[in-house]
């Protein structure tokens, strides 16, 4: 983040309230693992259930204070024949975060809404305030070193990062290769 300054994370976005960095996949062999471990590979060819490739690898650390996401889908789908696959079992994004550090409700954890990632449905279409909490949200609270695999049209988002220290995790997300 400090080689690329205000750069960093304009790869996918940049938001307030966090660090972003991009493309870790060329950015050191390293993260090589991050999109080629055995296990994580399984997971993710369960959730898309066809052939799939890299979109992306990602770090992303919540400031203190800060790091509140909207409730949102990582894929947005275009038409009604696209929700209709989702309903189906048809989905083109699975995600992995990388704990950097563990994920308590404290420091800020990510939450997913269980059940809407077959809706075809967007969080902002259904509610007046996504970043508020929504009634059947679970926050992904884990030890550091854990992989959290989800299916990436889940509704999302970090929460309030309340501690005095970041909290650090990286992203991989993988599509269908259609």
């Amino acid at each position: 983040a400090q080689i690329e300054g205000k750069e960093a994370g304009v790869e996918v976005h940049q938001e307030a309230g966090s660090t972003r960095l991009s493309d870790l996949i060329n950015k050191d062999p390293m993260f090589e693992i991050c999109f080629t471990h055995p296990r994580l590979l399984a997971a993710v060819s369960r959730v898309l259930q066809m052939d799939f490739k890299v979109h992306s690898l990602n770090f992303r650390a919540a400031l203190p204070g800060q790091g509140l996401q909207a409730l949102h889908a990582d894929w947005t789908p275009s038409t009604e024949v696209h929700r209709e696959q989702l309903k189906a079992g048809y989905y083109y994004v699975c995600n992995s975060i990388w704990l950097i550090d563990g994920f308590t409700r404290e420091n800020g954890a990510t939450r997913v809404v269980p059940g809407f990632h077959c809706s075809g449905k967007m969080p902002a279409d259904e509610m007046e305030d996504p970043t508020r909490p929504h009634p059947d949200e679970v926050r992904l609270t884990a030890p550091a070193g854990t992989v959290v695999v989800f299916n990436g049209h889940t509704w999302h988002g970090g929460t309030l990062n309340a501690s005095t220290r970041s909290r650090r995790g990286m992203h991989s997300a993988f599509i269908r290769r259609d």
